[in-house]
This record gives structure tokens, C-alpha cells and sequence, in this order.
């Protein structure tokens, strides 16, 4: 439905309500030269659209809601396609539905693929031990250098990061044996036990308490064992062809970012002795409270659907009775 003005007498303007039932293709020219008649051949006619209008009746309503169902339209673009009429709309449905499942069997198909070779690390925001900042500060510098010296890089970006991201944890870890205090105050919280040889506990969320608490069923790495770790990251495995396949954030990093927690997906290769070796080492740590150092938790991936996954599930879900 539209409304068509109509002049009156004077300045009066009259809007009178109008039914479109079809459209009609017109081409012009803004040349100034005047247009030659050319026959309308059959290709053409096909790819027209016949458009007029007609006066709608006394008390005939605005549409509403209901007929944005797409019905009209369907019946429409059906009679006057070119390639003539089209599938039914129930049809139609009915194969978006069959395309949504196999939707479905690729994600979890995908979820399989990289069951033993995804990890995330959740890195704390807007506290004095976030490494979030440094990390931008480095694909920065990276893009940098990639946009003014590209021979110069040796490494995508993500090997990049992640060499930086235990960088600083080795170096942070070599610091605070130094410093008794600071022993002490992780000892309170459980993250370590002060002795020779320093070690590190693992940590579990207490449902009851609503903190993490240590995990005595894991027993704790050594300093001397997660340096040893680290540094084989760093230095053998990290840089290594196809054994960091993925670490980047859930969402854009800014130099001032909101929110508590920032996600990185890390994935690892999914062949050789390399990416094997690195998905071990990193088990080795999940959890471990020495990541609390860099105010961060590495834990393996939960392995389930992606929120847009669970929302096409959910509406074939609601919808099933319909098809």
C-alpha cells in the first residue's frame, strides 16, 4: 500500500491510498540526446516487471505485520521471474532447514577435527599483572614492520605473540625468587610452596567457596620443570612450521579495552613431532597457578558448539513442528 499525492485546488494536496500490483522496467538517459524507440524483444520482456497501481477501497487497511510473511512477494517474483515459477515457500523453508542441519554436522565436525589441539587462555584486564597491553603494543610493532620491512619478519604474527606472551612469563618467574615478600604472599594464596625447589600447584574452581582453591589431585611442577618447558617452547617449538596454528583474540585489541576477561584461542598443528610435543607442554601447564603470574589461565578448549551454532540449533529446535 501507498499513498499518492494528488494536487487540489490551490495549494490543497490530497494523498490518496494505492494498491501496488506490479512493476514495470524503465530505462532513461541523462545525455540530452533524445532516446530511439528499440523493440522490447522477448529477453527483455522477460526481465521486465509490469508496475501499476490501483485505487484501494474505503476502509481497506494499511498492511500490518502479517503479510511480511513473504508470501505475496514469493507469488509475485514466481509468476514474473524469468526462469518461471519457483519452488513453493513451504519447499523453500524446507531446504533452509536441510541446510542448517548440515550446518550443524560441519560444526561438530570441526569440534572433533581439533578436539586434542585447542587451548584458550583467559587474560585478565585493567589489573597491574595484565599482559594485555603488552601484547598489543607487539602486534602493533609487528604490523608495523610488516607494512614498512616485510623481509624482515621471520614469523607470522601469531608465533609472535605467543613467543612474547612466555617470554615474559620466564621472566617474570626468574624475578620473583627473588623476592622473599612476594613468596610469601603467593604461599598464603596457594599458588606455590616455598622450599628447595620452589614448586607451583594447580588450581580448581570451589563451587562452595566460590574461589579457586589448590588441586591436590595434580601434583605440583617445579621451577626448574616449567622453566625447561618454557624455554623448549620459546626457543624449539612455538617458531616451528605448523605447530602454532592459531593464537589470536576472541575480540580486536585496543590500547584501552572494558571488560574483565580477554579470550585468545590457541590451537596448535594437528601432524608432527613438533605440534604433538607443544600440545603436551601446554598440558602440562593448564591450570598451573604460575600463569596467575601474567594474571592469565590457559585450560584446554571446552569443545562445544559456537553461540551461533546453538542459536540455528535452537531454532530448528522451535521450529520443527512447522516444517
Amino acid at each position: 500500500m501507498v499513498r499518492i499525492p494528488f494536487c487540489g485546488d490551490g495549494l490543497q494536496v490530497v494523498w490518496l491510498r494505492y494498491k501496488v500490483l506490479a512493476a514495470a522496467e524503465h530505462h532513461g538517459t541523462d545525455d540530452g540526446v533524445a532516446a530511439v524507440v528499440t523493440p522490447l524483444d522477448r529477453g527483455r520482456a522477460e526481465l521486465s516487471y509490469l508496475f501499476w497501481a490501483a485505487r484501494a477501497q474505503e476502509g481497506e487497511e494499511m498492511p500490518d505485520a502479517s503479510m511480511l510473511d513473504g508470501e505475496q512477494e514469493w507469488n509475485f517474483y514466481a509468476k514474473y521471474w524469468p526462469s518461471g515459477p519457483g519452488m513453493p515457500v513451504q519447499d523453500l523453508k524446507y531446504a533452509v532447514s536441510l541446510m542448517q542441519a548440515l550446518i550443524l554436522r560441519h560444526e561438530d565436525a570441526s569440534i572433533l577435527a581439533r578436539i586434542e589441539s585447542s587451548f584458550v587462555i583467559h587474560l585478565k584486564l585493567n589489573v597491574p599483572a595484565s599482559v594485555v597491553l603488552m601484547l598489543f603494543t607487539s602486534a602493533v610493532a609487528w604490523g608495523k614492520i610488516k607494512a614498512e620491512e616485510p623481509q624482515r619478519l621471520k614469523r607470522p604474527m601469531r608465533c609472535a605473540l605467543l613467543v612474547c606472551l612466555f617470554a615474559e612469563l620466564k621472566e617474570r618467574m626468574t624475578k620473583v625468587v627473588q623476592e622473599p615478600e612476594r613468596m610469601e604472599e603467593m604461599a598464603k594464596m596457594g599458588w606455590l610452596a616455598v622450599g628447595s625447589p620452589v614448586v607451583w600447584h594447580f588450581m580448581r574452581w570451589d563451587v562452595a567457596k566460590q574461589q579457586q582453591v589448590v588441586d591436590t589431585s595434580n601434583p605440583p611442577l617445579s621451577q626448574a620443570e616449567i622453566l625447561e618447558l618454557i624455554g623448549r617452547l620459546i626457543v624449539f617449538l612455538i617458531p616451528r612450521k605448523f605447530a602454532t596454528a592459531r593464537f589470536h583474540p576472541t575480540r580486536p585489541m585496543t590500547q584501552v579495552m572494558t571488560g574483565q576477561n580477554l579470550v585468545f584461542l590457541l590451537q596448535t598443528g594437528r601432524h608432527g613431532e613438533s605440534s604433538a610435543e607443544m600440545r603436551d607442554g601446554l598440558r602440562q601447564i593448564c591450570h598451573s597457578s604460575v600463569l596467575h603470574l601474567l594474571a592469565a589461565q590457559l585450560k584446554e578448549d571446552k569443545h562445544a558448539r559456537s553461540a551461533l551454532a546453538n542459536a540455528i540449533a535452537d531454532y530448528l529446535t522451535k521450529n520443527a513442528a512447522t516444517r
